[in-house]
């Protein structure tokens, strides 16, 4: 038998699952890449109710850079790159696997990370941006004051959403791209 969920948890469910359906639209209709990259990064702090979000890229030799940093306001995080944990951002784009925390203090694989001490991280969700290729970069969102404010419906949900940003910005470069010659 399968056991009904409560009626409020599946409307919750149901209103971030068509939220995520109509900013999709929005995502692969933008051909300027900055801008791709602050309105992705805003619907998933939106979509996962985030303290704060970093949307990371990949240069050369897997280098990483913060492309855009805001927190749920949608303020810019001044020196972003000394405010997230690089550690997990590089491992989640070297790997190309999701990652998710419920207390990154506490959590073993992460707890000996000066960064996560540092920032006093708890809650932490990482996924991959993979275009067809390689991967492009990172979505990383954390939460410093509430542990466990992540779940796997959540991660799922940003993997999804991930995976279009992917395909809005490997379109994006190629008509910038286009446009330059």
């Amino acid at each position: 038998l399968r056991r009904a969920r409560p009626a409020q948890e599946t409307t919750v469910n149901e209103d971030r699952i068509y939220r995520l359906m109509e900013v999709n639209r929005a995502v692969l209709a933008e051909r300027d890449p900055r801008r791709l990259l602050a309105l992705a990064l805003d619907t998933a702090i939106e979509l996962c109710g985030a303290e704060r979000g970093f949307l990371i890229t990949l240069g050369p030799r897997a280098s990483v850079k913060v492309e855009v940093a805001r927190n749920l306001d949608r303020e810019a995080i001044r020196s972003a790159r000394l405010k997230v944990s690089r550690s997990i951002a590089e491992e989640v784009a070297r790997k190309g696997e999701p990652l998710l925390t419920v207390n990154a203090r506490e959590d073993e694989r992460f707890s000996h990370l000066a960064s996560v001490q540092d920032l006093r991280l708890r809650s932490v969700m990482c996924v991959p941006i993979r275009g067809r290729l390689k991967t492009l970069g990172t979505l990383y969102l954390d939460n410093r004051f509430e542990s466990a404010r992540f779940g796997e419906a959540d991660l799922k949900l940003l993997l999804a959403f991930a995976d279009v940003v992917a395909v809005a910005l490997e379109n994006a470069r190629l008509i910038e791209e286009n446009q330059r010659k």
